[in-house]
């Protein structure tokens, strides 16, 4: 299920990036950098998204081959299950990642507020979401995810919004 989840999730992720590319080349004069910034920070954001769930994918099956390693493999094994683990390798990736995604929307607020494209409420709101979303990650880095996790699925279902 683990499994399943981290590849809908990312698959959304995607679905988003395609989403800020739309408004990034949309904005073409006053806010246009910002807009940039925003972009290639989101790009920078979705990697590591991507490489953070893949540590998801893999968890299970690295659950399942260290319990059925031969007895003299099973130390070797349990690393690998460590290292993948919510609170091994994926832990520092997840804050990092929540960051600088909730940067790159801040910044793509930004870009709307300056341009003419789009609403300036809608960039405001956008702001206020991302330096939330920003101090979500920070939070993190010395909390983990697992005790903020809900709060930045209800950032990302408004952010999406």
């Amino acid at each position: 299920m683990l499994q399943a989840c981290a590849l809908l999730l990312t698959f959304g992720f995607w679905a988003v990036m395609i989403g800020t590319s739309g408004v990034y080349q949309s904005i073409t004069k006053d806010g246009a950098a910002w807009a940039r910034l925003g972009f290639y920070f989101h790009l920078v954001g979705v990697a590591l998204w991507t490489v953070g769930m893949s540590l998801d994918v893999s968890y299970p099956a690295a659950i399942v081959n260290w319990l059925e390693a031969p007895a003299a493999n099973k130390n070797i094994a349990y690393s690998v299950v460590t290292v993948l683990s919510p609170v091994g390798f994926g832990r520092g990736l997840f804050s990092l990642d929540v960051m600088v995604n909730w940067l790159a929307f801040t910044f793509l607020g930004m870009s709307m507020v300056w341009s003419a494209a789009y609403p300036k409420w809608l960039g405001w709101i956008e702001i206020l979401l991302g330096f939330a979303g920003l101090a979500l990650g920070i939070m993190m880095t010395f909390t983990g995810r697992e005790a903020l996790v809900n709060v930045f699925v209800v950032f990302m279902m408004l952010n999406i919004l």
